[in-house]
Parts: structure tokens; C-alpha cells; sequence
């Protein structure tokens, strides 16, 4: 069939005209500028105009409900009896917080908006560096493992809440580098001296303990084993980077955790120590603790294997951050409490003051009793 007709009929066909307002072309024009400029705004670095540079700034990020994250595991007792896990907490929450962090030597700048809205946006915690400062932070970050501590953690919070449930596990802990202090790589730490005596170390429990009685600067004697013997060294230590008493060698260490019939696991990573203390809560509620309620709980705070907690940075957007999540209480560090008494919270959420995993299991519990009034309730605005 010949269409050319049709071809014909469609060209002849005069085009429709639209004619829309002046003041809606204008419109839309406009909304197109303002979203070009919004767009810029957000993801423009703030440098390039010489604002917030030095700065840190920290913003509330989505919470982490570590009751669906960390599962034990137990070996069957004979031949019969099946793997088995802990049960599922009905309801249960207990969240890790975090915060998106911008500005750190090495990640993400500062864009032009979080630099003029830091200031005035609740939740936003900023810091100030001198350039001196700010360059020290690089070099310190530029030491860290790329996880930035977190698989150290994973092992201290398991290992402090196997310790305080009194549930025996061991520890290999092995330098993994050569090194002028006459350390060999492979070389595995056994004991460790203090005035009190030597120390035998059977896991990191047993390790944070000694190592908290210890000033750092300290030449420590220790006995490692090497090849089918032992020798002993003299080593020196150093100031932790968590602001807990005590001190750690300068040589570094590797530890593989066995904890028996137990295998824990965490299945979600993250960067860093702040959810050692969550980490470790969770662990003791799965192995049989029973610590949670209903109630929605976030804890925050670095932890040592032998319970102590040491405290993080952002409390302010990691307690806005729990709070926009549902939780009603936030478990927060020593340190980091006193540093919320100039701080506008938003109300509805608790934050309560902790040094250590036992004390904070304790709280847990008065928590889901409804038995808080003795809680120690850090000072706030």
C-alpha cells in the first residue's frame, strides 16, 4: 500500500503551539537556577574559598541494631545434638551509632554547605584545629589500620564479654614484625612483669589488665616464645590512643581469639573502636545475659578486653542519631558525659554514664526492670 498520502497529510498538518505564561517560564527557570546552585552548594569543598579549612566536622549517621548483627554459636556436645545458636531477642534493640565524618586529613572534604550550616544545624558537632594540629591528626591517622582499629575491637569486646560472663577463652598474641627492640616477627607474648611479679598472659583479657597498671615510658620485661623455647626481652611502651590509665607496647601485636565451644560472630563492618562497648553488651545478652527489654537502647565507647571503657569522639551527633533511630536511653562513656553538660539534647532520650562493662550491663538491666532512678544521668542541657 502506498502511504505516501498519509506522509503527505501528516506534513501538511499545521504543529500545535504551547504558550505558557511569562511568569511560569520564569519559574521554571528559576527553580532550575536554585537547583544548580543547591547542588553546587552541597558538594562545592568549602576550601576553595578558604572557609572551614582545618575543621572536623561530624554528623549523626544511621544507627546499627547489633541484636541483628552478632550471633554465637555453640559446638554440639556429642554426636547427636546439632549445632545450636542463642535465641533472637524478642523485639530487643541495642544500637551502635556512628557519625559521618568530613574534613579528616585523607577523606572527605568539607562542602561549602556543612560549613555555613554546621553552626546552626542541632545534631552537628564541629572542632576547630590549629594547622599544627591538624597536621598531626594526618600523621596519626596515617599509622592507623585501614579499618581504623575495628577488627582490634571485634576481639576486646568479645574478649571482655566472655571474661565477665565467666566463660574461659584463650588468646594467641603474636608480634608481627621485626623490630630493633630485639622482637621477632612470630615471636608469641606468654608473660609480662610488674612490680607485683611476672604475669602469665593466657588472653587479651589477661593483657589489658597487666598493661593497665603500667605508666607508659616504661621498659617492661616480657617472655615470648620463639622457635621451640622462650626468651626474654626488655620492651617499652607508650600512651594508649584511648585515653584509658595504663599503657601498650610500641611493638605491635596480632591476637587470634579461640573461644571454645563458642564461635561469635559479627557479620557487619565498620571503621573504628566506638562500638566496642555495644559489641560487647550484645555478645554478653546472646551468651544468656538476658540485658534487654523492650526498650530501644544505643551505646557508645571504645572497650578494653578487660571491660574498661574508654571514651569516642561525635557523642553529640551519635546521641541525635539514636534519638531520630527510636532509642530512649544512650549508654555513653565517662569522659564523654562530662562533656555533654553545655549540650542541647533533644528530649525523650537519657544519656547515662558508664566506666566499665560490668556497670553498664548493670544498667542495662535496671533499664529493662524500670529501676533507673539511682541511673546516673550524665548533665546536659
Amino acid at each position: 500500500m502506498d502511504d505516501s498520502n498519509f506522509r503527505e497529510a501528516e506534513e501538511e498538518t499545521p504543529p500545535v503551539e504551547v504558550h505558557f505564561h511569562p511568569f511560569v517560564k520564569y519559574a521554571v527557570g528559576g527553580i532550575a537556577a536554585l537547583a544548580l546552585i543547591a547542588v553546587l552548594f552541597t558538594v562545592t569543598p568549602a576550601k576553595i574559598f578558604g572557609a572551614c579549612e582545618n575543621y572536623l566536622i561530624a554528623t549523626p549517621a544511621p544507627s546499627v541494631n547489633l541484636i541483628d548483627q552478632i550471633h554465637v554459636s555453640s559446638a554440639p556436645e556429642s554426636a547427636t545434638q546439632s549445632e545450636s545458636s542463642t535465641p533472637e531477642s524478642d523485639g530487643a534493640k541495642l544500637f551502635a551509632v556512628g557519625v559521618l565524618a568530613y574534613g579528616f586529613p585523607g577523606e572527605s572534604d568539607i562542602s561549602l554547605s556543612h560549613c555555613l550550616l554546621a553552626d546552626v544545624t542541632k545534631g552537628i558537632e564541629v572542632e576547630k584545629l590549629s594547622p599544627k594540629e591538624y597536621e598531626e591528626l594526618g600523621e596519626k591517622l596515617a599509622n592507623l589500620p585501614a579499618d581504623d582499629g575495628f577488627a582490634e575491637s571485634v576481639d576486646s569486646a568479645f574478649g571482655a564479654a566472655f571474661s565477665e560472663m565467666g566463660l574461659p577463652y584463650s588468646s594467641e598474641i603474636v608480634f608481627n614484625k621485626d623490630s630493633a627492640t630485639g622482637v621477632q616477627k612470630g615471636d608469641q607474648l606468654v608473660g609480662v612483669v610488674t612490680s607485683a611479679g611476672e604475669h602469665n598472659i593466657g588472653n587479651t583479657t589477661d593483657l589489658a589488665e597487666v598493661m593497665q597498671q603500667i605508666p607508659p615510658a616504661t621498659k617492661v620485661q616480657v617472655t615470648v616464645k620463639r622457635n621451640q623455647g622462650t626468651t626474654v626481652l626488655e620492651l617499652p611502651t607508650v600512651t594508649p590512643e584511648d585515653e584509658v590509665p595504663g599503657s601498650r607496647f610500641a611493638d605491635e601485636l596480632t591476637t587470634t581469639q579461640n573461644y571454645g565451644k563458642y564461635h561469635p560472630v559479627m557479620e557487619s563492618e565498620a571503621n573504628g573502636p566506638s562500638g566496642g562497648l555495644a559489641m560487647a553488651l550484645t555478645t554478653m545478652h546472646k551468651l544468656g545475659a538476658d540485658l534487654l527489654g523492650k526498650d530501644y537502647v544505643a551505646v557508645t565507647g571504645a572497650i578494653r578486653a578487660n571491660g574498661m571503657v574508654a571514651p569516642i569522639g561525635g557523642i553529640v551527633p551519635k546521641i541525635y542519631a539514636a534519638y531520630h533511630d527510636g532509642a530512649k536511653w544512650f549508654l555513653a562513656p565517662d569522659i564523654n558525659c562530662n562533656e555533654l553538660k553545655d549540650a542541647k539534647l533533644p528530649e525523650g532520650i537519657t544519656p547515662v554514664r558508664v566506666k566499665n562493662l560490668k556497670q553498664a550491663a548493670e544498667v542495662l538491666r535496671a533499664i529493662k526492670s524500670g529501676q533507673t532512678d539511682k541511673l546516673e544521668v550524665c548533665p546536659h542541657k
